[in-house]
């Protein structure tokens, strides 16, 4: 199954105000707005959504932010995921994988850069608060 799809965000940096750090704000880089078409693509061979025992699932998506459609910064963002199940011994016991990758290239904001734990196949129990894991 493959689907088109359109991000946009609209944001600012308000870094803290500390005489000790040196560091003079980046005017230009503190508000941004982001569009970007993208594709979407899902393969699944699972034999159950929530308690799969054997199959696989995998999905990516890329967005391609671009000035072109009014974005303030160019760059590409690339996530893909796959899991596999395989049924051991019986229906009580399940091998399960996952493997994920997530990329950006050009002029990606800190915030859409790839990082550990974030978007839909994140690791378990981890969570970052106040992040685009969306896109």
């Amino acid at each position: 199954m493959r689907e088109p799809g359109v991000a946009w965000m609209q944001t600012s940096v308000e870094p803290r105000r500390d005489s000790s750090s040196g560091l003079a704000p980046i005017e230009d880089l503190a508000r941004a707005e982001l569009v970007a078409p993208g594709v979407q693509a899902e393969f699944d061979s699972r034999d159950d959504d929530y308690w799969p025992t054997h199959g696989s699932v995998a999905k990516f998506k890329s967005w391609f932010f671009t000035s072109a459609l009014g974005s303030s910064r160019d760059f590409q963002r690339y996530m893909g995921g796959w899991s596999w199940y395989q049924r051991l011994r019986g229906e009580g016991l399940v091998l399960a994988t996952n493997a994920n990758a997530t990329g950006a290239t050009g002029d990606a904001p800190f915030y859409a850069l790839p990082s550990v734990g974030a978007g839909l196949y994140g690791l378990r129990g981890y969570t970052q608060a106040g992040t685009a894991t969306g896109c």
